[in-house]
């Protein structure tokens, strides 16, 4: 049997009090021994009565992530059961690259038991790497999850999100996937029929609660649910819930912000050395428009009222979690330069009129435990940003 890669969790909790801290993981959710003990019992007993119908699921995870078999694509399968989804996608006739992450080391030895020699890759400690074939991560919390892990052209979520707890781990475990995913990847969310086996099917959660705000649309695969706002199930074995990232992170309905800079608080040049403008969000519409968007990170294009050029920008719309400052909502945007090491105002502009027309978005708000790891995000925020505004699909305001 090959050796199934492990990774001890980092104690990611920054002491320093100018930061919120996170719970332990003893009291968010279930704790990380219970479900790793929890799930290695899953593959330690009658898998077929267990684990129930995992082939089916498998064949109906793999066609709803529909990814493309030209041997470069790259899946992110939560959740290893036995190995029937893996060997799905990482088959000959697939020829994609898995990486499998389950807090199960039980579950992960099952599987590359399953897919064998040939498709399971001897990692080690390192699950990186481009040879076709599926590589392992035992982790007990998707923190573990890091960027070089990704990016990836699908995620499925193969009966893992229940068992983690409530809606809460389940929606913090979906975001730092789709964190890891391509413009136009696919979500697949698919968990065990309710009192069927020995599992704890979805657990009752409401699946459109759990995306609720996150950069994706609902693209079919579950029974139709009737009106909008009606409960979103993912306990059907042979129709799982799909999302795709929408390609370029267009949004629906671009919107526009336009108000004087003001004062903030001072920590975007000083402290992370991405200088930003703030607007004053009672005149952006106030609590009333801004409660009505997702709290997160969004781009577009800036301008002040006294330019004729429009300019690229990134901007994040929400309540600063990360620090302890208070809770109103604030809209700071940072407008890019030809480059990042290059500003592109060297002025103090307060009072000044900015207009921004919003066009995508990238992610929800989250909380970080440090400067560091705050600064790093935005900085991909960036990037991401760049890219899908030089796709051309989001033109530059003519006017």
């Amino acid at each position: 049997m090959r050796r199934v890669a492990s990774a001890a969790v980092p104690d990611a909790c920054s002491t320093r009090p100018r930061y919120r801290h996170r719970r332990s993981e003893r009291t968010r959710g279930v704790s990380s021994r219970s479900l790793s003990s929890d799930r290695d019992d899953l593959v330690a007993q009658c898998t077929e009565c267990a684990l129930p119908n995992e082939r089916a699921r498998a064949d109906a995870i793999a066609r709803a992530l529909d990814l493309r078999r030209d041997g470069y694509a790259r899946c992110l399968i939560v959740g290893a059961e036995t190995g029937a989804l893996a060997l799905r996608i990482a088959s000959e006739d697939a020829a994609c690259t898995a990486l499998c992450v389950d807090a199960s080391a039980a579950q992960l030895a099952r599987c590359a038991e399953t897919l064998g020699k040939t498709l399971a890759l001897d990692a080690g400690e390192d699950v990186l790497g481009n040879a076709r074939g599926v590589r392992f991560l035992r982790c007990d919390d998707m923190r573990a999850l890091k960027p070089y892990h990704g990016p990836f052209d699908g995620v499925a979520f193969n009966a893992h999100l229940a068992d983690r707890g409530g809606e809460d781990e389940a929606r913090d475990a979906v975001t730092r996937a789709v964190l890891l995913c391509k413009p136009g990847a696919r979500v697949v969310i698919s968990e065990r029929e309710r009192g069927v086996g020995e599992g704890t099917g979805d657990g009752g959660m409401d699946f459109a609660s759990i995306v609720r705000g996150l950069p994706l649309a609902r693209v079919g695969g579950a029974k139709e649910l009737g009106e909008a706002s009606a409960p979103m199930r993912a306990d059907d074995d042979e129709n799982p819930l799909v999302f795709v990232v929408p390609s370029a992170f267009e949004i629906a309905k671009p919107f526009v912000l336009e108000a004087p800079v003001v004062t903030g608080f001072g920590r975007g040049s000083k402290q992370m050395g991405v200088p930003t403008a703030n607007l004053d969000p009672e005149l952006c519409g106030g609590e009333a428009f801004l409660s009505s968007l997702p709290l997160g990170v969004y781009f577009g294009w800036a301008k002040l009222a006294m330019e004729s050029s429009w300019h690229e920008c990134v901007l994040n719309v929400g309540k600063r979690p990360t620090f302890v400052d208070g809770d109103g909502a604030t809209i700071e945007v940072h407008v890019m330069g030809a480059s990042d090491a290059a500003k592109l105002y060297e002025r103090d502009f307060y009072g000044e009129t900015m207009r921004v027309e919003v066009r995508g978005f990238i992610r929800p708000e989250m909380r970080f435990e440090s400067l560091p790891e705050l600064v790093t995000r935005i900085r991909a925020d960036i990037g991401l940003a760049r890219n899908a505004l030089a796709s051309g699909a989001h033109a530059r305001p003519s006017a």
